[in-house]
C-alpha cells in the first residue's frame, strides 16, 4: 500500500481510491479517525505523508493551529522519532503543540510521555518549539464547574515536575504554576464580583 497525504489533505491509496480532508470541524474529525486507523496498521506510510504536510509551507501551517495529539499518540514512538531526526527543529515546531502533556499516572508518580521527552531534550534550545509545546498544553481541555479549583489542582500536578531532569520540562512547570495562579485568581475575582450583583 502506498499512502499520500496531499497539501488539501487528500489521502490517496494506491489502488485509486481517496478520502478529501475538509476544514469544516465534523469532517476535519471523521478524516483524523481514519487517519489514526490507517496508523495501526501502515505507521510509516503514515508518518512520512502526514510528515511531508507538516514540513510543507503552505499545509504545515494548520499544524500550528490544530490539534493533532490524537493522531500523533497513534504512532509508534520509533517511526515518529525516525522522522523527527530527520525533519529537525522544523518538524519539532510542527510536532510540539500535539505531543501528549506531562501528567501524574495512578500511583501518584509524574510522568512525561517518551515522545515529549524527546522533542523536549533533543530541541532543548529551541525557544519557538518550547514555545509550541506549551500552547498545545494550554488548549487541551474543557472547563467546567468551578474554574479556579481547577486551575489550582493543574497547578498542583505541575508543581510535581518542578525538579524534573530535563530543563524544559521544569520551565513548563514553573510556567504553569504561575499561570494556573494566576487564573484561579481572575476566577475567584470574576465569581466575587458577580456574587455581589
Amino acid at each position: 500500500m502506498q499512502l499520500s497525504v496531499t497539501a488539501g489533505f487528500t489521502i490517496e491509496w494506491s489502488d485509486g481510491t481517496s478520502l478529501t480532508y475538509n476544514p469544516e470541524y465534523f469532517q476535519k474529525e471523521e478524516s483524523q479517525k481514519i487517519l489514526v486507523d490507517l496508523a495501526g496498521h501502515h505507521p510509516e506510510e503514515v508518518m512520512q505523508s502526514v510528515g511531508a504536510m507538516m514540513l510543507d509551507e503552505e499545509s504545515g501551517i494548520q499544524f500550528f493551529v490544530g490539534h493533532y495529539r490524537g493522531l500523533f499518540s497513534a504512532l509508534p514512538l520509533p517511526v515518529v522519532s525516525k522522522w523527527l531526526l530527520n525533519a529537525g527543529v522544523a518538524g519539532a515546531r510542527k510536532l510540539a503543540r500535539h505531543l501528549p502533556p506531562p501528567y501524574v499516572d495512578s500511583a501518584g508518580k509524574p510522568i512525561v510521555p517518551k515522545l515529549t521527552e524527546l522533542v523536549l531534550e533533543e530541541f532543548e534550545d529551541d525557544d519557538r518549539t518550547f514555545a509550541e509545546f506549551c500552547a498545545g498544553t494550554y488548549s487541551s481541555g474543557l472547563l467546567v464547574g468551578n474554574f479556579a479549583s481547577q486551575f489550582e489542582s493543574e497547578g498542583e500536578i505541575a508543581k510535581r515536575f518542578l525538579s524534573h531532569p530535563l530543563r524544559r520540562v521544569r520551565q513548563w512547570a514553573a510556567e504553569r504554576v504561575e499561570s494556573t495562579k494566576r487564573h484561579a485568581a481572575q476566577w475567584r475575582q470574576f465569581q466575587e464580583e458577580r456574587d455581589l450583583d
